[in-house]
């Protein structure tokens, strides 16, 4: 698989299930290696830049100004 390639399957992962997926739904559902996503990005953070996507959560950077706004809501 290409970079391409693996861009648009991660968006379109993300499309179906409807959240940004996590490097272990990426594996299950799509079928490709987290050897294949390393290869080409490095960390799958990196990855989801490169696709326009970010997951939240625990283990995940926010930025301050993010962090500010939503708690400010």
């Amino acid at each position: 698989m290409t970079k391409d390639e693996i861009i648009a399957a991660i968006q379109k992962c993300a499309e179906d299930l409807g959240h940004v997926p996590s490097m272990d739904e990426l594996v299950r559902i799509i079928g490709i290696s987290k050897y294949m996503v390393r290869r080409d990005f490095g960390p799958y953070v990196k990855a989801l830049a490169a696709c326009g996507l970010e997951r939240h959560g625990c283990g995940y950077k926010i930025d301050m100004k993010k962090l500010f706004l939503d708690w400010a809501r």
